[in-house]
């Protein structure tokens, strides 16, 4: 085993409820201080601004708050796929239809055995979106009803 002395240290900025623009140090958690999911958000945008290889992320959405993924992941990746292959394993619907995910396989498994049940752009996969992910159409206009108003 190496130890280094000099391990590199984040900080992420957490903002004052009464000062959210507010820069003082005291702002900001080292990452050992972090939740799993702050973690997440400081460490996604290193891996993606260091190199331009493939990346396979294996749901992240676990770990991460639906607001960050709706206000900000889906723009790296957007950015992102122009330059790299991106390859997420995901439950969760926003990541393939706010990026616009290109392609989208859907697998299966029965009886030990497993199989692309759909795939395609997000139109093409759409009826699986909605019925795996969004928890079918009862779900989905229920939600649409209870938010109506906020819209």
């Amino acid at each position: 085993m190496i130890c280094s002395p000099d391990l590199p240290e984040f900080h992420l900025k957490v903002d004052e409820k009464d000062n959210p623009s507010s820069t003082s140090f005291a702002n900001y958690k080292r990452s050992d201080d972090l939740s799993t999911g702050q973690r997440c958000t400081t460490v996604l945008p290193i891996i993606f601004a260091v190199s331009d290889n493939p990346l396979i992320v294996d749901q992240p959405e676990d770990n991460l708050a639906n607001k960050y993924i709706t206000d900000t992941i889906h723009k790296m990746l957007k950015e992102e796929k122009e330059s790299r292959q991106l390859i997420f394993i995901t439950h969760n619907p926003n990541i393939h239809v706010l990026a616009d995910a290109e392609a989208n396989f859907f697998l299966n498994y029965d009886d030990k055995k497993s199989g692309i049940d759909n795939q395609g752009n997000v139109q093409a996969v759409k009826n699986n979106i909605l019925n795996l992910m969004e928890g079918g159409k009862e779900a989905f206009k229920k939600r649409e009803e209870l938010y109506e108003d906020e819209l």
